[in-house]
């Protein structure tokens, strides 16, 4: 009888556990509470739990001298629930084993699982696990006879559940009941653990031992495919025959978010991977919110985006660490083939998380960050009124504080009626400004040369709009470092609805404005300038 044959799930080691991770940091002493100082429990000893809770051990540990049975029983030692001794025999215990137990052990389990490899066509897990590990590091009891073991029970306690990885009777020692006494025994550690659950897995092929166990009051709650061939069944019991309320969260997504646990590796790299992106999702994407907020950016517009985007990475390259944790995890119990593929996955994601770092994060935060220190980059536009005060030139790109430039320009020289156009483009904001300044004004607009982007705004404010002999636009849609087209769909939605309901343009004009890419421009003839209502009058004939 086994709680699995070692599918690939690897015992918690309690050692390296952080507080409240596989037990309670102060639930530690429980090893020693169960084990004691020299490898017995000491009369009184008592668990301590959250907020200093203390439960005194009653029930299966007995205390030396304790006369509740006939005779003395050992220290750290537990009663068995049935027995088959006579009145004037010692009663059958179960003891906390001890190092030197660890080859006894190996014996035991391994005559007692053997007559499963046929079955399964290869020797179960824990005919090859580590058993000094294993008595260092989780609950074993063994049950004696002279000079040998007959039973052992391996137990590993986690925060809310008690783990039976390994029962085992071994095949002279069958038919007493050891195996479902054992089990009982599980249920009082767990009760003075302080846990309510008691979880275990095995092969889907060993059906007597499901049936056992099913008998005993576990539930099959999940299968899972093994890496190596066959399935796993999970299953687990409430104690107290308390009706357990349904779990927040799905059975398969019970598995800790900061730490390793003996969970399948499959399941490991899907879900870690889905909490690594949605991680990525929302730091990141926290930084496309700041952009699209509108309004003047501010020191907050960087900062709590730049901390949810660290935070999101953080979390994310964790998650991948767990997964090569896990993929550790499985190569050493002999199965390097998935844990390479893990492995690989691993380090694709870290390249994609540098990827999204370098073309999307990084970007648009360096981007903000120009913005809210002046736009000292693209701030280079040069405003010249002409000698008659009736012609103005705006030439260069439009920095955040370009039209109130061009405001107090005007409100100089009330008597501009010609803005001549000229420059790269620069922030659409200004430029829809600018845009409703000359229209306000009813002041007409000229290219000579070069108008590109949002230059193009600008020049559509005019009440008539010409184009010089070699005076070119150029049209495309909106962008921004580090964003895609469909990070910038609302702003090429208000860019088509400025375009067709403010400046009067044809849709059709308009759709190939949107439809053409951010890096690139569409520098449309004189004659389809006009057809389509942004020039009404002047240009060369067919040039673009």
């Amino acid at each position: 009888m086994h709680a699995a044959d070692g599918v690939g799930v690897e015992p918690l080691d309690l050692q390296r556990a952080g507080a409240g991770a596989v037990v309670r940091a102060d639930r530690i002493d429980q090893n020693r509470l169960l084990l004691g100082r020299g490898g017995l429990a000491g009369p009184g000893a008592s668990i301590r739990g959250h907020g200093d809770r203390r439960s005194a051990i009653k029930s299966p540990i007995i205390p030396a001298g304790d006369h509740r049975t006939k005779h003395p029983v050992q220290e750290g030692t537990i009663v068995l629930s049935s027995t088959e001794t006579s009145a004037d025999s010692d009663p059958q215990v179960a003891r906390r084993a001890l190092a030197g137990d660890a080859p006894a052990l190996r014996d035991l389990v391994r005559s007692a699982y053997a007559k499963w490899a046929p079955l399964i066509g290869r020797e179960p897990k824990p005919m090859t696990a580590d058993y000094d590990k294993a008595v260092r590091e989780h609950l074993v009891f063994v049950v004696e006879a002279p000079g040998r073991l007959d039973a052992a029970i391996e137990l590993i306690p986690a925060a809310d559940h008690l783990l039976v990885e390994n029962v085992a009777v071994a095949p002279a020692a069958q038919g007493r009941g050891l195996g479902t006494q054992l089990m009982d025994v599980a249920e009082r550690v767990a009760r003075d653990l302080g846990l309510r659950e008691l979880r275990l897995y095995t092969n889907a092929r060993f059906a007597e031992n499901i049936a056992l166990y099913e008998k005993l009051g576990y539930a099959i709650t999940e299968r899972a495919a093994i890496p190596t061939g066959g399935e796993v069944v999970w299953m687990r019991k409430q104690l107290d025959g308390a009706v357990a309320s349904p779990p927040v969260l799905p059975e398969s997504l019970r598995m800790p978010v900061w730490r390793d646990a003996p969970v399948p590796l499959s399941r490991v790299v899907y879900y870690r991977t889905v909490w690594a992106v949605l991680a990525l999702i929302v730091g990141v994407g926290s930084i496309s919110l700041a952009v699209s907020a509108g309004g003047p950016i501010t020191i907050a517009h960087i900062a709590i985006p730049g901390v949810l985007c660290a935070l999101g990475v953080g979390f994310a390259l964790w998650q991948l660490w767990l997964i090569a944790a896990a993929a550790r995890r499985i190569a050493n119990s002999g199965n390097p083939r998935s844990s390479g593929l893990a492995f690989s996955s691993t380090i694709l994601g870290a390249l994609t998380i540098a990827g999204v770092l370098h073309g999307k994060a990084v970007p648009q935060l360096t981007e903000m960050w120009e913005i809210y220190r002046g736009d000292q980059r693209l701030s280079d536009l040069r405003i010249v009124v002409g000698t008659d005060g009736r012609t103005m030139v705006l030439d260069g790109s439009l920095g955040m504080n370009a039209a109130a430039d061009v405001r107090r320009a005007l409100d100089a020289h009330p008597d501009v009626r010609v803005i001549v156009l000229e420059g790269p483009g620069g922030r659409m904001g200004p430029a829809y400004e600018i845009f409703q300044l000359i229209r306000d004004r009813g002041l007409n607009t000229r290219v000579e040369r070069e108008c590109d982007s949002a230059c193009t705004v600008m020049f559509l404010g005019g009440a008539e709009r010409s184009l010089g002999f070699y005076g070119r636009l150029g049209f495309h849609q909106v962008g921004f470092p580090g964003m895609s087209r469909g990070d910038m769909v609302d702003a090429n939605r208000q860019l088509e609805r400025f375009l067709i309901f403010d400046a009067k343009l044809d849709r059709d004009f308009a759709r190939k404005v949107i439809d053409t890419p951010h890096d690139a421009i569409w520098s449309p003839t004189p004659e389809e300038l006009k057809a389509a209502g942004v020039i009404h009058r002047g240009g060369a004939p067919g040039r673009k």
